[in-house]
């Protein structure tokens, strides 16, 4: 764990995720502190649902665990690469949303009528 002092260091960020990378769920844990309300903040403004800003700030830190090597120090702040995978994954459930919306058919109404000599049913879709 970083001492209080390394903590106060602006390459903090660069240190926790070396120790992300070599496996250290307390590195992960601190920096989940240290992010997570900018990141559900973000999550819950664009996708206006509390579980599912759970859920895709949930799955951005969960990418940081597994692939830690994918944010890069030299190109960006880890904030900024968070906030970036957060509206990514945002735009991705968003788009899923209404791609599912335009394959789900309109419900039809079904009219049932009898035929009261011989007691079968017709089915007619309006």
């Amino acid at each position: 764990m970083l001492q209080e002092d390394q903590l106060s260091m602006p390459g903090s960020d660069e240190l926790l995720v070396n120790q992300v990378a070599a496996g250290d769920a307390s590195a992960l844990d601190e920096l989940y502190d240290r992010y997570v309300r900018q990141c559900y903040s973000l999550a819950h403004r664009l996708l206006g649902d509390a579980d599912r800003a759970e859920g895709v700030v949930h799955e951005a830190f969960m990418e940081l665990w597994k692939n830690p090597r994918g944010y890069s120090t030299q190109k960006e702040r880890l904030l900024n690469w968070l906030l970036c995978l957060i509206y990514s994954r945002c735009d991705m459930s968003l788009s899923l949303d209404c791609f599912k919306a335009l394959l789900t058919p309109e419900p039809r109404t079904v009219v049932r009528q009898y035929d009261y000599t011989t007691m079968q049913t017709y089915n007619f879709t309006e």
